[in-house]
């Protein structure tokens, strides 16, 4: 009987890519072991292999070849700083919570109210979008009315509520 011809399967292949993500730096184990492997094999089987395209094996030995094994790590992807300090924050905090505006006139707040009061106040324009995520973020909710039927009796529903035992 003749050796079987695959040495490994794929259930084997598997249980080594998740040990490999189980390194704590298995991405850059991966970018080294790829730059290693373009120097006997051709650029575009290695690419295949790993499962990148070979612009990217290109860039891994350029930025291997310039600023070496920093160049492989991950850099922190940065985020927009906020438009609004905590200080500005802690303010229009004050606002939603006391459900008034920087004048201290009583209002009802809807993000459009509020993102024209942010620009009035200090100068500052956000989307919505931003605007409705930083104000989420701080624990403040949107207040919804009850839902009501549109074809519901009201003097019908009173009635019951009057007459319902506690």
């Amino acid at each position: 009987m003749a050796r079987p011809k695959e040495v490994i399967d794929r259930k084997l292949a598997e249980k080594a890519r998740i040990e490999l993500e189980k390194i704590a730096d298995h991405k850059l184990c991966q970018k080294l072991q790829a730059i290693v492997s373009s120097a006997e094999y051709p650029i575009k089987v290695v690419a295949e292999i790993n499962g990148v395209g070979p612009d990217t094996i290109w860039r891994w030995i350029t930025s291997f070849r310039q600023r070496g094994l920093e160049g492989l790590k991950d850099r922190p992807k940065g985020h927009r700083p906020p438009k609004l300090s905590e200080k500005q924050w802690q303010e229009v905090e004050g606002w939603l919570m006391e459900s008034k505006d920087a004048k201290g006139n009583p209002i009802h707040w809807t993000l459009s109210d509020l993102q024209m009061h942010i620009a009035r106040r200090f100068g500052v324009e956000s989307g919505l979008t931003s605007l409705w995520y930083q104000v989420h973020r701080r624990g403040f909710r949107q207040k919804v009315p009850r839902p009501v039927h549109a074809k519901g009796d009201k003097e019908a529903q009173a009635s019951f509520k009057k007459k319902r035992p506690r």
